[in-house]
């Protein structure tokens, strides 16, 4: 379908989730990507019947191209994406915004913003804890959260599934209607094994450092649990405020979990429709 736009211009659209995305024949081909491609950790290239990639992109697929892509943006267009970011959420009265999972060119964009005296709202931004933690050892990362010129870095953001809507978020019980490919009992997948989930949980606790922790599904609401309270375990209490982002299959069962260990329920209703 895309290559009836452009057969000769590379072209990529995002799903509403931000989870997953399409790309034309001429990107797969620019990106390299062909039936020998395999799939990354946390993520799936969706294939056709004979195996070979149909350019939908899921998790870790899509954010691997993604980054590579929006690398390529100059500092012109970075600030004018924060333009235009403080406009939207202004015109809607709120003060304060966050950068949910910023990366290390949109830490420095955002420091630069700063720095400029472009920010007229207070922003604060959360590194992902797994490419951007560097900036923990930012200038803008206080324990008071204080801001400079708006902008602070407030805590690191953690993801551990997808979405509902993409059907990438990891549950305890399979989905009604697998995707496309897959076969019924289909359950999603985890972004990270429990190792490796827990580990970034424990580094976050070992720093007292605010974690948001990304979480759809019920199986993935498990893991951060499971990595909370044995972080929880290990270095004791403090002020650390952990928040579940989304929580869009939270069961009733986990919530007693939540308020035991501390952890804020930042829940997304908005996606149900």
């Amino acid at each position: 379908m895309l290559d009836l736009v452009s057969r000769e211009l590379p072209v990529l659209i995002i799903h509403q989730s931000g989870h997953l995305a399409a790309i034309n024949s001429k990107a797969m081909e620019l990106l390299g990507i062909d039936p020998a491609t395999a799939d990354p950790e946390g993520g799936k290239f969706r294939r056709g019947p004979d195996g070979s990639p149909n350019g939908v992109l899921e998790e870790r697929a899509f954010f691997g191209v993604a980054f590579r892509a929006f690398a390529n943006t100059d500092v012109e267009i970075r600030a004018a994406s924060i333009a235009a970011g403080q406009e939207q959420y202004a015109r809607r009265g709120y003060t304060t915004a966050q950068d949910g999972r910023s990366s290390p060119r949109e830490i420095a964009a955002l420091e630069n913003a700063a720095q400029e005296e472009a920010l007229y709202l207070d922003v604060a931004a959360y590194p992902d804890i797994q490419i951007a933690v560097a900036a923990m050892d930012s200038p803008y990362f206080t324990r008071d959260r204080s801001y400079t010129g708006h902008f602070c870095i407030a805590g690191v953001k953690l993801s551990l599934d997808g979405s509902p809507q993409g059907k990438t978020a990891w549950l305890t019980m399979p989905y009604h209607e697998p995707p496309p490919g897959y076969e019924p009992g289909y359950l999603g997948y985890p972004a990270l094994p429990d190792e490796q989930a827990h580990a970034r949980i424990d580094k976050a606790f070992a720093n007292d450092w605010q974690i948001l922790i990304h979480a759809n599904g019920d199986a993935a609401i498990d893991q951060m649990i499971a990595g909370a309270a044995a972080a929880a375990a290990h270095y004791g209490e403090a002020d650390r405020r952990p928040v579940l982002i989304h929580g869009q299959t939270l069961r009733q069962d986990q919530i007693a979990n939540l308020v035991e260990l501390g952890i804020h329920p930042s829940l997304f209703p908005m996606h149900t429709y």
